[in-house]
């Protein structure tokens, strides 16, 4: 029985039908419509396509209670969804079987179950985007915590802004804008995308690597956070950047000869990047829904 899995972002709405081998058969997105009110957006969300399929996984981004209800608000378009319940109201307008797992976690939940941390009894997943998105998995399964926030690694803090007084978070730092930010103010440039420091990277710009190993060194950060709080065995890293083919040698590079850390001979994490990348929060919905309904 073929799942159809559903994975909304603020920019894009993508799709896939999954089948019981956890094979993408067939994908299509289309853009995600800004609409004036969450009927319409659903409306959207639920047409445009015949195919034939029996549950229904959804990855949605923001904080998710557990029956479904978005509980933070998530950017682009999709902030329409803030205290909607996703599940419900794609399975009025489906009328089938439907289940909603975060965006970062359906990642993380797809690697736990069939990729890069398959057998492991604990693992984490650090997703790198615009944000950084998290996932805490076990033996068990994808680890929500009592307000469903367990993971949401953006908000990491660092330190103290003494200019403002205001608590400093990761993202700002270790995710793709705050890369793009380094490499602008070091270079006097103006890229706008994080494949642009990639390309300089490669070419070996001075300023691209000096800028891509303090970026490496903040994610250190996030990755020592984890060990502290979980001692995962397993750290994999996803999001676009993390397929570049410089990206997991520099990282480790950096984690394991740039930085120290009180107390890192404590942790011994495998630490690789996501096997399924781009596919994962479609297979990590599937993958769930199949799990919860059945």
């Amino acid at each position: 029985m073929n799942v159809l899995a559903i994975d909304i972002g603020g920019t894009f709405v993508k799709y896939g039908l999954v089948d019981d081998n956890n094979q993408l058969v067939h994908t299509w997105k289309k853009e995600t419509k800004a609409c004036k009110s969450a009927d319409e957006f659903y409306d959207d969300i639920c047409s445009g396509f015949d195919c034939e399929y029996g549950l229904v996984g959804i990855s949605a981004p923001g904080v998710l209670s557990d029956d479904g209800v978005v509980t933070t608000k998530a950017g682009g378009n999709a902030i329409i969804m803030y205290q909607t319940n996703v599940t419900n109201e794609i399975a009025k307008r489906l009328q089938k079987p439907v289940a909603t797992i975060n965006d970062a976690k359906a990642a993380g939940y797809c690697e736990s179950q069939i990729g890069n941390g398959k057998g492991a009894k604990s693992s984490a997943y650090f997703i790198i985007g615009t944000g950084i998105g998290g996932c805490l998995c076990d033996d068990r399964g994808v680890i929500t915590g009592f307000d469903g926030a367990a993971g949401e690694l953006s908000n990491l803090p660092v330190g103290i802004n003494e200019k403002t007084n205001e608590i400093e978070v990761l993202v700002e730092h270790a995710g793709v804008p705050g890369l793009i930010q380094k490499y602008n103010a070091l270079d006097n440039e103006d890229v706008k995308y994080g494949k642009d420091v990639s390309e300089q990277f490669i070419a070996k710009n001075p300023y691209a690597i000096q800028a891509v190993e303090w970026w490496c060194a903040n994610i250190t950060l996030g990755l020592h956070a984890i060990n502290v709080v979980y001692n995962p065995e397993v750290i994999c890293i996803g999001g676009g950047i993390s397929e570049a083919p410089w990206f997991l040698d520099t990282l480790l590079d950096v984690y394991n000869n740039k930085v120290s850390f009180h107390f890192k001979s404590a942790f011994h994490p495998t630490i690789t990047t996501c096997k399924f990348h781009n596919d994962a929060n479609l297979l990590g919905a599937a993958i769930f829904v199949r799990n919860y309904v059945c």
